[in-house]
């Protein structure tokens, strides 16, 4: 390009900032102010271009700073942080007053894309930028930083003067839910009471959630069944996190299978006034699978699941899986590849978990045919086989004496296994 039309090009570009239609201007719009001006650019953007786009947005936002908080607000929606801290450094250009709003907005587009390491820079700047962080700030900072930090600065808030409040706190038990810390979640949630900090039903959902990673099953139910006595209304996804707590905790398995604990908590719901979703069924199935023998339970609530759904969910097809389990553990192929081919009826995508578990069903019979069949016919159906999959089709073959097939099957994968190969060639290997 020649240094002419580059000139043209700028000059075509500051007559286009100058006319910005009233729609694209700050607060106006669904898009918010100079969105669809910026998006274009992307997080590569110079700050020369930045600045030249927001040219009569900054003038105008040196009176209405409410406007470059939406501007912000709109960049922390799309997840765009790189761009939101650069419209920052654009206001900071100008020599506009920054507030604990815009610095709490551009955080909260570093949070929710997962950039931690931005948020906590800027949340370390703002006394540099003369802007005091506020609860807001902290609770964006602490909902965006690993638990060990967010823990940090949840203490740091009392230092600073600040009182933390409930989302303080539940950001906190979110934080160490994530980071698989129960005993930190169950301190936080006595914390709140302690310092007369009502906990909502998200605290107590998050807490028994951390029970799950930590297998504490027993605690999980202690905390489902305290929150009426805490005058908390427990919700489905409360019911939903204690089943899940008991079914990873290895509750169904002791003393040969509580699955009937599941089915308690299930029914309890409509008692409570709340009707059980696809994640509850998907939670007791999983119980019942879970627990060897229970496969006409498991099927008796997947079919009760359809009934009382008037639509497909994105949910449903882990319903099914589990299903697929419970019918797999019990020896029951045929049910398997029926429930496949019922996903494949009611327009419901089939996993990779779904057919492994029927392939490995029909594996421990003479059906290796359909185990191959099933294999081919994942690549179709957009699956990728993975270790499991090929796994079954190479043990079906040798446990029917096809072993040419498996040794073939192997042959044929070796180089996408990796790491996987020696385990899988050891099923051919006698």
């Amino acid at each position: 390009m020649s240094l002419s039309s580059g000139a043209n090009h700028q000059r075509a570009l500051k007559h286009a900032a100058q006319h910005v239609p009233a729609s694209w201007l700050p607060g106006q719009g669904p898009t918010g102010p100079n969105l669809r001006w910026l998006l274009p650019l992307g997080p590569q953007a110079t700050m020369a271009e930045l600045r030249q786009s927001l040219a009569p947005a900054l003038r105008a936002w040196a009176k209405r700073p409410k406007q470059a908080t939406q501007m912000l607000t709109d960049l922390a929606k799309h997840e765009l942080p790189e761009i939101a801290l650069k419209v920052l450094r654009c206001m900071l250009h100008a020599r506009l007053e920054i507030n604990v709003f815009h610095c709490s907005a551009v955080m909260a587009a570093c949070e929710k894309s997962g950039r931690w390491q931005l948020a906590l820079s800027l949340l370390l700047q703002m006394p540099g930028l003369r802007v005091s962080p506020n609860e807001f700030s902290y609770n964006t900072a602490i909902s965006a930083c690993p638990w060990d930090l967010a823990m940090g600065l949840l203490s740091k808030m009392f230092d600073k003067h600040l009182r933390p409040d409930k989302v303080s706190y539940c950001a906190g038990i979110d934080t160490v839910r994530k980071g698989g810390q129960w005993q930190t979640a169950l301190r936080i949630l006595t914390k709140m009471h302690e310092m007369d900090v009502i906990p909502n039903d998200f605290s107590y959902n998050a807490a028994i959630t951390s029970c799950e990673s930590g297998r504490q099953w027993q605690l999980a139910l202690r905390l489902l069944s305290s929150m009426p006595e805490m005058r908390v209304t427990p919700t489905v996804a409360s019911y939903n996190a204690a089943m899940s707590a008991c079914d990873k905790g290895g509750w169904w398995q002791y003393q040969g299978g509580q699955w009937q604990l599941a089915l308690c908590i299930m029914c309890n719901m409509p008692q409570a006034k709340l009707m059980p979703n696809e994640i509850s069924y998907t939670a007791a199935i999983s119980a019942c699978s879970s627990s060897r023998g229970q496969w006409l339970i498991a099927l008796e609530l997947l079919h009760t699941m359809r009934r009382s759904s008037e639509k497909a969910s994105p949910n449903e097809e882990r319903c099914y899986n589990a299903a697929i389990s419970a019918c797999e553990k019990s020896a029951r192929w045929r049910f398997s590849l029926a429930l496949l081919s019922m996903m494949l009826r009611n327009r419901i995508t089939p996993t990779e978990v779904g057919c492994n578990s029927a392939m490995i069903s029909c594996s421990r019979k003479a059906l290796w045919p359909w185990t191959l069949i099933l294999l081919k016919s994942m690549p179709g159906k957009f699956l990728a086989p993975n270790a499991v999959s090929y796994s079954a089709a190479a043990g079906a073959c040798e446990k029917w004496a096809c072993w040419q097939l498996a040794v073939g099957f192997l042959h044929a994968v070796e180089p996408s296994l990796g790491d996987d190969w020696e385990t899988l060639a050891g099923l051919v290997s006698h």
